[in-house]
């Protein structure tokens, strides 16, 4: 069963250059998009901003700190759609793994969330959270990201790919 351990995610996308930690970041907010029918313009803007630097297309400081700027005040910072590309846009502005953590961890609460409906409980235990962890839905995002991050490791240079995969082969 896979578990999101920020800890180990941390140690493995340090390791990792700049372009890896962003598709990584992009991947998740991909399937974040994906899995919420996220529609919003600037998660959209943030999405393409990613996939355009990961092929090969130097990012535009002034137009990263816009868009972040435009995102922090956006009443939708906190739809997962939006609040996902904030942190992938982070990740590419401050070159920092944290921001494909929270990405990572973003993406895996909407699973969750989803998870939580589909449960019947009304007290928070530890066989509620077993159970939240073995959904489909969270076990799926959580294989994803193992799945990217492991490939990423072997080959670094696989960052576009990674991408291009979560996006459904689009870009």
């Amino acid at each position: 069963m896979h578990r999101f351990d920020s800890d180990e995610l941390k140690k493995d996308l340090e390791a990792l250059p700049l372009a890896a930690r962003v598709a990584f970041a992009l991947a998740c907010a991909e399937r974040v998009a994906a899995f919420t029918r996220g529609t919003n313009e600037l998660a959209q803007a943030g999405r393409t901003m990613a996939h355009r630097f990961l092929q090969g297309l130097a990012p535009d400081i002034e137009e990263i700190a816009s868009l972040a700027a435009r995102m922090e005040a956006s009443p939708d910072i906190d739809v997962d759609d939006v609040a996902a590309c904030f942190y992938l846009i982070e990740c590419l502005r401050d070159h920092d793994p944290q921001g494909a953590i929270w990405t990572a961890e973003r993406a895996y609460e909407a699973r969750d969330q989803a998870a939580q409906s589909d449960i019947d409980w009304t007290i928070y235990t530890p066989a509620v959270e077993s159970a939240l962890l073995a959904h489909p839905a969270v076990q799926a995002e959580l294989a994803a990201q193992a799945a990217d991050i492991g490939d990423l490791l072997k080959d670094p240079a696989c960052a576009p790919r990674i991408a291009r995969r979560a996006a459904g082969g689009g870009f």
